[in-house]
């Protein structure tokens, strides 16, 4: 730390063998005004979790890295991020790798992309999350293709193994979503009696529907 109550310049590295958190900036304190960079060298996510929330144990696993900007102005503030998350898992489920870039202030959150894979499998997700007022708006579209029907939680019969693609677009408020999706599998086994389902679902106004877009056979 240098500097005066007036202006005041600061450096902060966390460093314990599993990789670096560091972060510098210059402040204003009477001003109630801050800003700075920080960045994430290689530092396992659950090292990190376990420093940012001790009391929480969660199975997470991957290793981070990745920066970004912040700034305080009074009662505004905003945080900037740009991370890569390599071997990513939770559990059960895990990736080759994840990315994100994303940012957040006193208005909310907005993802400007997410992309995670896992070998021919893709999930994109972006979106703005407002704060969780009944009437906060909400913005999300997720996409995703070539996921093997292995990959699901629980395992399906052979003849319904296959991949998957879709799109699911929300919007609306909290308390009243809006939703528009589109589902797509195919079957891996050539002989299977059904090769294609097309699915569209929407939600509005708290009702469900579901309606067949595509419907195939072996015989076409």
């Amino acid at each position: 730390i240098d500097g005066t109550v007036a202006d005041l310049g600061w450096r902060l590295t966390v460093a314990d063998g599993a990789g670096r958190v560091e972060a510098d900036g210059r402040a204003a304190p009477l001003k109630g005004v801050a800003a700075g960079e920080w960045r994430i060298l290689g530092v396992p996510a659950a090292v990190l979790l376990a420093k940012a929330a001790p009391d929480q144990k969660l199975p997470i696993q991957g290793v981070l890295s990745g920066g970004g900007t912040f700034s305080v102005a009074r009662k505004r503030w905003q945080v900037d991020a740009e991370l890569d998350w390599d071997k990513p898992a939770w559990q059960q489920w895990w990736a080759d790798r994840a990315t994100v870039r994303a940012s957040a202030n006193q208005g909310g959150l907005r993802i400007d992309e997410l992309q995670v894979s896992r070998g021919a499998a893709h999930l994109a997700l972006q979106g703005d999350l407002a704060p969780l007022a009944r009437n906060g708006t909400v913005h999300a579209v997720l996409a995703w293709d070539g996921v093997s029907t292995d990959l699901l939680p629980q395992a399906v019969p052979p003849r319904l193994a296959g991949a998957l693609e879709g799109r699911f677009a929300l919007s609306g408020t909290v308390d009243r979503p809006l939703l528009d999706g589109r589902i797509a599998w195919a079957a891996r086994e050539p002989a299977a009696l059904i090769s294609q389902v097309g699915l569209r679902l929407s939600l509005s106004n708290g009702q469900l529907e579901a309606l067949t877009e595509k419907f195939a056979t072996v015989g076409g």
